[in-house]
């Protein structure tokens, strides 16, 4: 077997329900709702095709969990800005009732959010390849700037 398709099916297999330590919050106050140790957990992910389904059919939030200067360089139409380190403060802004879908860049900052936001009684997922993926299927972006490409 070549090492192309070695990886591919490695990546292949390891997408989705992905286990993984999920990265503690940065201060004392922002332990699991529930108080639990942080030990291996899942977090369903979803696909940029899911995610434009899914749309389609129910309300639901789109969190980008980068830095504001990211969001602001470019983001998926629609979505607010909750960095990560400010997801505990930040909860009241996302509506608890919804579906989250969770977004960063490639998708692993969104990954741990979107534990933190299970935990915290959120029905949540994460956008399987971040940003990245989103661009790679043509979707649209929005931007606080304008670039001139001449």
């Amino acid at each position: 077997m070549r090492l192309i398709d070695k990886l591919k099916a490695l990546v292949k297999t390891s997408l989705r329900p992905r286990e993984s330590y999920v990265a503690k919050p940065s201060t004392k106050a922002d332990i699991r709702p529930s108080g639990e140790d942080w030990t291996q957990s899942t977090v369903m992910e979803m696909t940029v095709a899911e995610f434009n389904e899914a749309r389609r059919d129910q309300y639901l939030n789109l969190v980008d969990c980068r830095e504001t200067m990211e969001w602001k360089q470019e983001r998926i139409p629609g979505s607010i800005n909750v960095p990560m380190n400010q997801t505990p403060g930040r909860l009241k802004d996302v509506d608890k009732e919804a579906l989250l879908v969770i977004y960063s860049n490639k998708g692993e900052r969104s990954y741990s959010v979107a534990q933190y936001l299970a935990d915290a009684g959120y029905e949540v997922k994460s956008l399987q390849g971040g940003l990245e993926a989103w661009k790679a299927s043509g979707g649209p972006l929005e931007s606080d700037y304008h670039y001139d490409n001449k």
